[in-house]
């Protein structure tokens, strides 16, 4: 049995301030690296997607590999925030893929279903990673 989160950890991340243990899940996967040349923008998913269909896409980019457990988080947290106030995301695929894996992680970790203002962030980073690889391809 987890451990139950702590509140006061929570309120400091933006997106878990409409936690709920009410909606616990639990999603095991493993990373499997798919380099961005090699991803199908079809089988991305689709808006409404769970969140095991969201950790499984994000994991298949391994931030921490990238750029270190750290500077993914710092990249990710920052890219967070500044997409809350001004609703702009990085321009780098390889940033972009980071910070969707993290969010993969966070939630995760929080054995929880993102909230609304969450899914907004994540599916802003799927459908910018959708349009880069598409242009990759193009």
């Amino acid at each position: 049995m987890s451990k139950p989160l702590r509140k006061d950890v929570l309120a400091a991340v933006p997106q878990a301030q409409n936690y709920q243990v009410a909606n616990s899940v639990s999603v095991q996967a493993e990373i499997s690296p798919i380099a961005s040349e090699n991803l199908d923008p079809a089988t991305f998913p689709k808006r409404g997607a769970g969140l095991d269909e969201i950790v499984k896409f994000g994991y298949s980019f391994d931030g921490y590999a990238q750029y270190g457990m750290e500077a993914c988080a710092e990249l990710a947290n920052k890219s967070l925030s500044t997409y809350y106030h001004t609703e702009v995301l990085p321009e780098d695929l390889l940033e972009l893929r980071a910070c969707l894996f993290f969010e993969a992680r966070r939630w995760t970790l929080y054995q929880t279903m993102p909230d609304t203002k969450a899914n907004i962030y994540i599916f802003a980073l799927i459908d910018k990673i959708r349009e880069k690889v598409k242009a990759l391809k193009a």
